[in-house]
């Protein structure tokens, strides 16, 4: 290759190559990339927004939706990332509640036959154990700088 010439495909009439530098932050699934750095800042409201599930488990239970939900408010339009992650968190945590609230009305149902007793304490626990790590994966992930999404999650936000 001669110095003129250069390796970009784009100079020679073909598609740019897009490269990612490995401080970017990863695409949210079914995003198209999103070439912006997420500041220490945000990187730290999103991983609040993560972990504020576990102030409703602790105090009162509405607490999980309203820290996040008071956070997403106040800066969705200041930040792509902040605005993500906000409205993944208050999918989650207001999907984890549906998902309480089944398992105890299937084990109240199930009471009926007697095995509901013990699942009346084994389903809810289960639900709280999965979403506790669930939320500490989605805190680490924010606190890096990348996209997370929880699984089994109804999108009311999108």
């Amino acid at each position: 290759m001669t110095g003129s010439q250069t390796s970009n495909p784009a100079s020679r009439g073909g598609a740019p190559l897009l490269s990612r530098p490995s401080c970017v932050t990863t695409d949210p699934p079914g995003n198209e990339f999103v070439p912006r750095y997420a500041n220490s800042n945000e990187r730290g409201l999103a991983t609040i927004m993560h972990l504020s599930g576990f102030a409703g488990a602790l105090g009162p239970g509405p607490l999980s939706i309203i820290i996040p939900l008071v956070i997403w408010l106040s800066r969705r339009d200041d930040s792509p990332f902040l605005d993500d992650h906000g409205k993944e968190v208050l999918n989650f945590q207001i999907s984890l509640w549906i998902w309480l609230a089944i398992a105890v009305l299937i084990s109240i149902l199930l009471m009926l036959v007697l095995v509901g007793f013990l699942l009346i304490f084994v389903l809810p626990a289960l639900i709280g154990l999965v979403g506790s790590i669930l939320m500490i994966v989605g805190a680490v992930k924010a606190y890096s700088g990348e996209y997370f999404r929880y699984p089994m999650t109804i999108r009311f936000l999108s």
